[in-house]
This record gives C-alpha cells, structure tokens and sequence, in this order.
C-alpha cells in the first residue's frame, strides 16, 4: 500500500493529521513533517527523509505539501527525485480523509495522487448571497 506524507510550513502538517485523526481516519500509513522556524534545511532534509522511510512499505509515497515552491516543497521534491515518491501542493483536509478513507482504487500511485488532487480541489467552494 501507498505511504503518505504531510509536509508543510511549522505545525500544520501535525494539526492536520491529528484532525483526521479526530474524524475517524486512520493514520497509520501518514507521517506529518513540518518546517520550523529555527530548523536548517539539512536538518529539515534528514527529517522528511526519515519520514519517507517510514512511510514507504514497498509502494512508494505520496507527499501532501502545502505550498508549491516553498520549501518543505523543494525539500520533498529532491527526494522525489530519487525515491518513489509523488508530490502533490495545495494539501488540505480533504485530501488526506480521501487518502485514509478510500480503497486504493486506482492502478498506480500517480493516479492515486490524482485522485487525492481531485478530492481536494473538489471541496473548495465559494458561498455567499444568492
């Protein structure tokens, strides 16, 4: 089975993790992985490398980023280089209850990854007067 990893910006990988989590997801296959303030990016490097080391059970990884450029993003995009790992930027809620919830359904991990871009683009909506 695919691996996942959240990477982010300071603590809002955990904190999305931990609300899925709190929704009923299970988690087990997720790591979350966030830039501190104070972190180098060697250290933050060997960091999210660990994480895919965990996460990875044969099937490659997915990583959820959540800024496209930034860099926890270039950080996991060289890795992705390297290692079986698929990136996707814009990470939200919806995309990793997507990933904990549905049955992999799909033939390959970029599809997967597809699938979770779609799950999350899907919920964002504008509301107001009608």
């Amino acid at each position: 089975m695919v691996g996942f990893l959240i990477i982010t910006h300071h603590e809002l990988a955990s904190s999305l993790l931990s609300a899925a989590r709190m929704l009923g997801a299970d988690t087990e296959r997720m790591r979350a992985v966030g830039l501190m303030e104070d972190e180098g990016p060697e250290a933050f490097a060997e960091r999210v490398s660990q994480a895919v080391r965990e996460a990875d059970t044969g099937d490659g990884v997915i990583a959820l980023a959540d800024l496209f450029g930034g860099t926890p993003f270039n950080t996991i995009f060289r890795i992705a280089q390297q290692k079986e790992v698929s990136v996707v930027t814009g990470v939200n809620l919806p995309m990793i209850l997507a990933a904990a919830f549905e049955p992999e359904k799909t033939q390959s991990r970029e599809e997967m990854a597809d699938a979770l871009r779609d799950a999350g683009a899907g919920q964002i909506r504008t509301y107001g007067k009608v």
